[in-house]
This record gives structure tokens, sequence and C-alpha cells, in this order.
């Protein structure tokens, strides 16, 4: 395997006739190359790919102790230039070549044994880094509940400071939001410290991401104060409010794993362009059903 060139992020060819045969599943998304409900691909078109999400360990296993590998489906996200692809934040989709509008998706987990792997991978895909891939898909699978105070003031006071900036290249350039808890103050108040990490291969311009992070800052703490005053008057009590540090703009090359564990990851899939919604407007998480 090692030799013929696979390994986490490798991209097995197209394969209409199993796309087809999944669908006649009667999964929710017919179309695995954009999830987005379009009709199931045919045998003949080629247009999209598999990327195979196993861990180098598990691929070099032994078929007795691992005889398994998993993939996800890429396609076309809309042949549309005008159609907003989705941005660095999103743990269900990855852009993986920007050019041919290629878009990974972990709503689907295709499961076969190792040995119906092609004898070579596709080319590699040029936006689809090894570290940074392999940093999405532990993303998805490693995600720690923020307390219900946070989450109802901090991150939602965030959200709302990130869509009052504006689609601005600071904001397409944040590979994610992360918090550190940091105890008590003085006068009992819970800490934290958030950090916004860039994406440096996206945006080179280290002050530019830095102006983008304060101007977050400054929308964030107006924001944060009417969040708060929501939840008092629906308890009908005091808030037990966060003392907020000012954000901190880092690069995700720096970040280390140890750094991730620390600080778990304030999730803001909402903010980039999802194509499956339910008519609440809520994004549809992975069913059991949809894992093959």
């Amino acid at each position: 395997m090692l030799a013929a060139g696979w390994g986490q992020g490798s991209l097995i060819p197209w394969r209409g006739e199993l796309v087809s045969a999944i669908a006649g599943e009667g999964l929710r998304a017919v179309d695995l190359r954009r999830d987005g409900g379009g009709p199931a691909a045919g045998p003949d078109e080629a247009d999209g790919a598999f990327v195979l999400v196993s861990q180098l360990c598990d691929l070099l296993a032994s078929f007795a102790a691992e005889p398994f590998a998993v993939a996800i489906p890429a396609g076309v996200w809309d042949p549309d230039p005008a159609e907003q692809l989705p941005l660095r934040n999103s743990s269900r989709h990855l852009v993986i070549d920007g050019n041919r509008r290629l878009v990974a998706s972990q709503a689907r987990l295709i499961t076969f044994p190792k040995e119906l792997l092609p004898e070579r991978p596709n080319p590699p895909a040029p936006d689809l880094r090894p570290e940074a891939f392999a940093a999405w898909c532990a993303r998805r699978w490693r995600r720690i509940p923020l307390p219900d105070v946070f989450a109802e003031t901090v991150q939602r006071a965030l959200g709302d400071a990130i869509k009052r900036v504006g689609m601005v290249p600071g904001r397409q350039a944040t590979a994610c939001w992360r918090v550190e808890f940091l105890g008590a103050s003085e006068d009992g108040r819970p800490v934290a410290e958030v950090y916004a990490l860039r994406d440096e291969t996206a945006l080179d311009d280290e002050e530019g991401f830095s102006k983008y992070v304060a101007e977050v800052d400054a929308q964030l703490r107006i924001h944060l104060e009417r969040h708060e005053r929501k939840v008092r008057e629906r308890t009908g009590g005091e808030v037990r409010s966060y003392e907020l540090r000012p954000l901190i703009p880092t690069d995700l090359a720096r970040f280390s794993v140890r750094d991730a564990i620390d600080c778990p990851m304030i999730g803001f899939d909402h903010l980039s362009p999802e194509p499956e919604e339910d008519e609440d407007g809520a994004i549809a998480e992975l069913r059991d059903e949809d894992m093959l």
C-alpha cells in the first residue's frame, strides 16, 4: 500500500454503479457527490471521487487485525461559480479542489474490505493537504459539549459578531474557533480565552487577520451583553457571566495536538453554506442508516 501511494486523503476513482447501489438503499439523499438530494449518478458518470479517511495504521494493519477501509464521497458542489463553496470552519464539508469545485462530504461513511482498493489512487487533489485533512477528520469525531451558559451567551454572541463583520478574507481563512477555560477569577466568574485559528495557506496576511479578529472582538462585546440579558429574562435570575479575555489570533500550524485537547472547538458549521437542511432550518446529522 505504501509503495502504491495509499494513505489518508488518497482519492479512489469514482464508481457510479456503487453510488447507484447506495442510492437504492433509500438514504435521505441519493446524490453522494453534492449530498444535496439530486439524482443518483449513473454508472458512466465520473465527475467525483471517494476520499480515503482511514488512518495509515489501519491501512497497513493485517487483514485479520483490520479488514476494512473507510471512505467519504466527494463531488462537484455546484458548477455555478456564483454559488459559494463551503468555508474552512465546516466540519462536514471540505474543499479539495477549488478550481473543479470538488468538495468532500462527511455526511456519508462508506466502509469496504481493504482488498477492494484499486491498484493505485487517483492523482492527489491540489487543495488537500495531509496535515489539514487529518485535523479535519479528527474534528468530526471529537466534539466536547460546552457549558450551557457559555453556549447561550459567548458562543451565540461570537456567531453574531462573525456575521456582523461579514464575508471578509479573515473569515474565509479562519479554520476554526477554540476556547480554553482557565478556572475562576477573583470575583468568582469563570475565565475563558477564545482562539481564532488562521489557515495560513488561505491568507498570508498575519496583520490583516489580527485586525479581523479585533473587529470580531469589538462586535462580540456588544452582542454578549444582549445575549446575557436574554438569558436573565428567560431564567428570571442572574447569569454567571464569563470573564472573556481578548480574542487571540493564532496560526493553525502553531496549534499543537496538546493545544487542541485543552481547547475544545466552538462549532459554527451554520456559518458555512450547507446544501441540506430540514424544514426548521436545522442541519441533519449523520445517522446510523447512512453508514454503509
